[in-house]
């Protein structure tokens, strides 16, 4: 929004009296061009006015393409001093008919001006926008001998000089009456782009539409009566002064724009200032919230999915020596462990640690506390794995299955079978086997009985391959798997109908196949020392 001390001044016309001048209207040739015009008017005066142009102050007036121009003139002594040093000050100086020149009257029109003191008749014989003539008169002034006119008699003495003008202004087609109360309360003109711009005062005697007049800065130099050397110097004055203030406006503006931006970066950085404090008051709420959130993504992690730290021992297994004993083990989360162990070598613990980082599954390995007393060297390890590589057992698919040979025996293998049987051909009871013993060991609510697989055939063969095991609480596939002394794998190649191995079901009977037995040249091997 622009501010109203920013704006230049309203423009300063001087209007004076018409009865100062005597006009005339001179012929302009056709291609006449404006400096030409200058040159012609001043010899114009020369011969039309009775004193010589240095003692005059004249201005004319024209457009282009009128053939005739208005010149206008008034002994310089017919002023006084004082009122000309006002002029110094003035954007124009002008007479007051030239407010009411207007460039749009049609032919016929007639203007007559009405001042206190003086009547002005403007006639436009054509539609040049140039007035063919101009005539004043003053009213008659009381005499010091005589009383003062009343208003009556002024009345009277205006209606004459009125019908005098008319007369004297033939073809009049359109009349217009205009009055100034006084001439120094003539409203100023707007300023334009290099132009003034004169609001002409309502007509009195017909109603017509509010028009102005508009004079361009040549236009105005040609109007004005100042010396025109003056004015001209004037003009470059004028021109710089104009540079000066909107320079000085540029800067106003440059500075008003730099306070805005600095009010601006302290509103920014008042709010800044108030978000981080915010962010302060709510880091508390914040940090709840986050734990929050952890603390429920890791019971449904846990709710979904189980830990398996059996299955990350079995991970480590190819970098374990035999000398390192596991003391304790947690869990830390769905692929990292905490393992506490001891070695009786301490070599075993600088080439176990060397192995675990070669391993392809782990991702981070971390040693803290490694101690040694007494020759037993203690250390803690915090070993997360990378994601995807710890699976459940239950999850691993079974091996495909091939094609097997029936192994051979020889003829000295089966002869000796053959006598260590007893004479009455009746089976004899084998030696418990470490399955059998496992299966001693199952918890409570688990069924030992054997399947019926498992019931030895007649014809003599080998001893049944599976026993029926019934889960209980805390059974997985992985620990049923540990204690019988087979591979997860085999447990689910026995059970061909377990529909999830991964949701084993209290009261759910599976078969258990039997450790796989020693090679046949051995047994051979150890009967005879039975």
């Amino acid at each position: 929004m622009a501010l109203k001390f920013l704006k230049a001044p309203p423009p300063n016309v001087v209007l004076l009296p018409d009865t100062q001048f005597f006009v005339r209207a001179i012929p302009v040739p056709a291609d006449q061009t404006p400096e030409e015009l200058s040159t012609q008017v001043e010899l114009a005066l020369e011969t039309l006015a009775p004193f010589p142009v240095a003692q005059m102050y004249y201005g004319y007036h024209w457009r282009p393409g009128a053939r005739h121009a208005l010149i206008y003139a008034a002994y310089r002594k017919r002023f006084s001093q004082a009122s000309v040093e006002t002029w110094s000050a003035a954007d124009a100086v002008l007479p007051a008919f030239a407010t009411l020149l207007n460039p749009a009257a049609s032919p016929g029109t007639t203007a007559i001006l009405s001042t206190p003191d003086s009547l002005t008749a403007i006639h436009w014989a054509d539609n040049s926008g140039v007035p063919s003539l101009v005539i004043s008169r003053a009213l008659p002034e009381p005499d010091d001998d005589k009383p003062p006119l009343s208003e009556s008699d002024r009345d009277a003495a205006r209606a004459a000089l009125r019908n005098e003008l008319l007369r004297a202004t033939p073809g009049t087609i359109h009349l217009h009456e205009y009055e100034y109360p006084a001439l120094d309360t003539v409203p100023a003109p707007a300023r334009a782009d290099n132009a003034l711009v004169f609001a002409t005062p309502p007509a009195k005697n017909t109603r017509t539409t509010p028009s102005s007049t508009t004079f361009t800065t040549a236009q105005l130099d040609m109007l004005d009566v100042r010396d025109k050397a003056e004015l001209v110097a004037r003009r470059a004055s004028r021109r710089r002064d104009l540079l000066l203030w909107r320079a000085f406006l540029g800067c106003l503006s440059l500075l008003a724009l730099c306070a805005l931006i600095d009010i601006a970066l302290k509103g920014g950085k008042f709010l800044q200032e108030k978000r981080i404090y915010q962010v302060k008051e709510q880091a508390p709420y914040v940090a709840e919230i986050d734990r929050a959130n952890t603390l429920a993504t890791r019971i449904e992690d846990l709710s979904n999915k189980r830990l398996l730290p059996f299955e990350m021992i079995d991970l480590l297994r190819p970098a374990l020596p035999d000398t390192i004993v596991f003391t304790r083990v947690i869990t830390r989360s769905l692929n990292s462990i905490e393992i506490q162990a001891r070695t009786n070598r301490a070599a075993d613990f600088n080439s176990f640690r060397t192995s675990l980082v070669s391993l392809p599954a782990i991702e981070k390995l971390d040693i803290n506390n490694p101690a040694t007393r007494d020759g037993s060297t203690t250390f803690t390890m915090l070993i997360t794995f990378k994601p995807g590589t710890v699976i459940a057992a239950e999850d691993i698919p079974p091996p495909q299955p091939k094609n097997t040979a029936t192994p051979k025996t020889d003829a000295a293998s089966e002869t000796a079978a053959e006598n260590a049987a007893p004479q009455s051909g009746a089976p004899q009871p084998a030696a418990p086997s470490i399955h059998d013993q496992i299966q001693q060991q199952l918890t409570p609510g688990q069924s030992d009985a054997p399947s019926p697989d498992a019931v030895p055939p007649a014809n003599g063969q080998p001893a049944p391959q599976t026993t029926e095991h019934t889960i209980v609480t805390g059974d997985t596939l992985a620990r049923i798997a540990r204690q019988a002394g087979v591979s997860p794998r085999d447990i689910i190649a026995a059970n061909p109908g377990l529909a999830n191995p991964r949701n084993l079901q209290p009261g759910q009977k599976i078969n258990i196949p039997q450790p796989a037995p020693p090679p046949a040249n051995e047994t051979a091997e150890e009967e005879p020392n039975q």
